[in-house]
């Protein structure tokens, strides 16, 4: 008999990837919409949007098949875009720490 997947892991991991991407994209768009440019900011934003694009894939090969390696590396993701860019309003890095720190313990 089939057990049922766990989806909640990646689903909190999903979900915190795309408000990571979110702001990635307003950090983005901001300096491009306003008189007020920087290519410090641009460049600074295109870094939190390839975490938030990092999270979001990591947390579908968490769906696909729990992994140690693929979880801890969510967690780090998640750490380094806490500390980085303040975490995707900070919900989203919370939510990203905790769906690889249950796939962690999942697997």
């Amino acid at each position: 008999m089939d057990r049922e997947k766990n989806t909640l892991p990646a689903a909190a991991a999903f979900s915190g990837g795309l408000l990571i991407l979110f702001q990635g994209l307003i950090m983005t768009l901001i300096p491009l919409l306003s008189d007020f440019s920087s290519q410090a900011t641009f460049f600074y934003g295109l870094f939190v949007t390839a975490l938030g694009i990092i999270s979001i894939c990591l947390s579908y090969f968490i769906y696909k098949s729990y992994s140690f390696p693929k979880s801890a590396l969510l967690l780090s993701v998640a750490v380094v875009s806490m500390i980085f860019a303040g975490g995707g309003f900070l919900i989203g890095s919370i939510l990203t720490s905790i769906g690889g720190s249950l796939s962690m313990l999942s697997s």
